[in-house]
């Protein structure tokens, strides 16, 4: 599951985009996605923003604090569970799964906004001092 903080600059995702690859014969240009609200409001697209995108690993930086879907940003305020798909396509600015610039869906998962408290609680159990006896 990817976790993202809403209204935060410079978060990474990171994916295996490569291996759908090998499935098509038209190489994709840039990703889009598409984060559907488990809510059931409207889906929201972005094209992802691509720092290093090898055959082991897609890193991409997603900022939750503008609303620019083209360069990677999008504003997000709400905590919530979506599910995503990510679909490779040759064009670097269809905001429209439909389009005729989509070769196909490279990935599916879900992702998760919430603060980062949500995330990295810590303990606050006190561990005994035990005294080993022989």
């Amino acid at each position: 599951m990817i976790h993202l903080v809403p209204n935060t600059a410079d978060q990474n995702i990171y994916l295996t985009l490569k291996e759908a690859q090998k499935q098509y014969t038209t190489t994709a240009e840039s990703y889009l996605f598409m984060l559907e609200p488990m809510s059931g409001e409207a889906n929201l697209y972005f094209i992802a923003d691509v720092v290093v995108d090898t055959d082991r690993y897609t890193k991409i930086r997603i900022s939750t604090n503008a609303n620019s879907p083209t360069s990677g940003n999008l504003l997000l305020t709400k905590y919530g569970d979506f599910n995503y798909t990510v679909y490779g396509q040759t064009g670097t600015t269809n905001l429209d799964p439909e389009d005729e610039a989509v070769i196909g869906v490279w990935e599916r998962g879900t992702l998760r906004v919430a603060s980062s408290a949500d995330y990295f609680n810590e303990d606050s159990e006190t561990i005994p001092a035990w005294t080993v006896r022989r």
